[in-house]
């Protein structure tokens, strides 16, 4: 049985199993599926942005002009 084969791990045990399989699965993907999974990363961690947040982190890293552009 698959529990059979499992032993406790602490927590620095653990994190490298998590990082060793997450490079795994990078390493699994295509440039478009990195790219995918990228965007819907960055755009979750936008979900709970209002308005006048989303406008300052924009005009913080690109400038009122990018505001602009997106806006207009």
């Amino acid at each position: 049985m698959f529990h059979q084969n499992l032993k406790t791990m602490n927590e620095e045990q653990l994190s490298k199993v998590k990082d060793n399989y997450a490079q795994l699965i990078l390493d699994n993907m295509d440039y478009k599926d990195m790219e995918r999974l990228l965007f819907d990363v960055v755009r979750s961690d936008m979900e709970t942005a209002n308005e006048e947040e989303l406008r300052a982190e924009i005009v913080d890293f690109y400038g009122d002009d990018q505001w602009e552009q997106f806006t207009n």
